[in-house]
C-alpha cells in the first residue's frame, strides 16, 4: 500500500466515531475555508486610508496569485487527472462533492493557502492566522474524504511557488 493511502487511512480512522468530531472536519473542510475569503475580503475595512492602500495592495496581489496558481492547477487537474479518493475507494464522503470533479491538486487548499502565504509574505498580520486556517481546511479535506493527502501537498507546494513569483514580481515592478 502507498504511503499516500496509508496517510489517507490514518485521518480518517476517527471519522464516525464522534458526531462532534465528524461535524467538527466538516466545518473545517467546507466552511472554514469560505470563512478564510472573508475575513480577507473584510480585512479591507479595518483602519484608515493609509491601511487601506496598504491592504487592498495585499489583498490585490493575493487575487492575481489565486487566478495565476489556480490556472495551474486546472490545467494540472486535466492532464494529470485523479479520482476523488471516496470514488476511487468506494465510501461516503463526510462532505458532498460532484464524484467526477478533479482530486489532484486540491483547489481549496491551493486557494486558501496562495492567500494565506500572500499575507504572511506581505507582512500582513493576518498572514499567521490565514495560514492556519489553510493548514486545517488542507487536513480536513483529507479526513473528509475528498482529496488524498499528495492532493493537498501539491496544493499547498503549488501555492507557495506561485505566492512567492507574485510577490517577488509584484516588488520587482514597484507595484506594491
Amino acid at each position: 500500500m502507498d504511503l499516500d493511502l496509508k496517510i489517507l487511512r490514518v485521518m480518517r480512522s476517527p471519522v464516525g466515531k464522534s458526531p462532534a468530531l465528524d461535524a467538527l472536519i466538516k466545518f473545517f473542510a467546507t466552511w472554514l475555508f469560505y470563512l478564510l475569503l472573508l475575513v480577507a475580503v473584510t480585512s479591507l475595512t479595518e483602519g484608515g486610508p493609509a491601511h487601506f492602500t496598504q491592504t487592498l495592495r495585499i489583498f490585490l496581489t493575493a487575487v492575481a496569485a489565486v487566478i495565476i496558481a489556480e490556472i495551474i492547477s486546472w490545467t494540472l487537474g486535466l492532464l494529470l487527472y485523479r479520482e476523488r479518493p471516496f470514488t476511487h475507494l468506494k465510501f461516503e464522503p463526510l462532505v458532498w462533492m460532484p464524484p467526477r470533479w478533479k482530486s489532484f491538486p486540491s483547489d481549496h487548499t491551493t486557494i486558501g493557502f496562495t492567500v494565506a502565504l500572500t499575507f504572511l509574505l506581505l507582512a500582513h498580520p493576518l498572514g499567521p492566522l490565514f495560514l492556519a486556517m489553510a493548514v486545517l481546511v488542507g487536513l480536513a479535506r483529507i479526513s473528509a474524504g475528498v482529496h488524498y493527502p499528495s492532493d493537498v501537498l501539491a496544493g499547498a507546494l503549488l501555492a507557495g511557488v506561485v505566492s512567492l513569483a507574485v510577490v517577488e514580481a509584484v516588488k520587482i515592478y514597484s507595484l506594491i
